[in-house]
This record gives C-alpha cells, structure tokens and sequence, in this order.
C-alpha cells in the first residue's frame, strides 16, 4: 500500500541525494532557522491528495497525489539560479520514483517561477488496494494435473 508518508519519504531521500547543497523542509517553513542559522539554499516538499476514488469492484482505489516543490535560493533568488535547478529537479526526478516496492509514473513536470520562488509541480496516479477485513485465502495451493 502506498501512502503519502512514503511518498514523502521517497521523495526526500531522491532530493537530498540530488540537492546535498539544500536544506530540505518537509513541514511548515517557519523551520527557516536550520540548526547551524543558514537556511538557505532550501527546498520545501509538500503533498496534496487530489482524488482517491473506489475503482470497479471496490476493492482498489485509484489516487492521485500532487507533488509541489519549492526552491529558494536566498532572501532573493536569481533567475539564472532557479532554470538551473529547475532543469536538475527534471533529471532527479526522470521518468518516475520508487516507494517502496512500487514505482510511481511521473508522466509530465510543470515549472513557475513567481516572487523569487522557484514550484516545481507534478502528480503521481496509482491504484491502491483497500485492506480487506474477514476471511483471507491462500494465494498459492497445489494443483494436481492428469493426463
């Protein structure tokens, strides 16, 4: 099962293997004082679930997860500065990520630059089985074959 602490968690560790240089914020901003009092360069990861809804047969979900990133460079940002990371954000993220297990398609990246930040924006869609309670079955028996 995929949950958004996950993809989270995902995403994290892909940034800061891509962005070291960064501060990664993944909760409010007003964490702007890092430890050691330079917060900048930062990147702030933020979620937002855009759909989940019941697919045939109600035993699966189909979920769309938007995924914002947000750079900034210092108290003002060059725009120089933010295509570049813009451009690096595109390869990090490439063609999709893994969460666990599964790997989440990343079909299309949108960039938008306003107030000396930097969004990067995309979404994620999977389907997602709904944990069943009750009965369970074996998934594998043995089958006997006569000829």
């Amino acid at each position: 099962m995929v949950v958004l602490n996950g993809i989270k968690r995902a995403l994290t560790r892909l940034l800061s293997e891509a962005f070291p240089e960064a501060n990664l914020f993944t909760e409010d901003i007003e964490q702007i004082e890092a430890a050691d009092g330079k917060a900048f360069p930062l990147l702030h990861l933020q979620l937002n679930l855009q759909g989940s809804e019941l697919a045939m047969g109600a035993d699966t979900r189909d979920k769309t997860v938007l995924i914002d990133i947000t750079y900034m460079e210092e108290s003002r940002s060059r725009n120089q500065t933010l295509y570049e990371v813009q451009e690096r954000l595109e390869l990090a993220i490439g063609g999709g990520f893994f969460c666990g297990d599964r790997y989440l398609h990343v079909e299309s990246i949108h960039g938008n630059i306003a107030d000396d930040l930097l969004h990067v924006t995309f979404s994620v869609a999977f389907n997602d089985g709904i944990p069943q309670a009750g009965e369970t079955f074996d998934l594998f028996g043995e089958l006997e074959v006569r000829m």
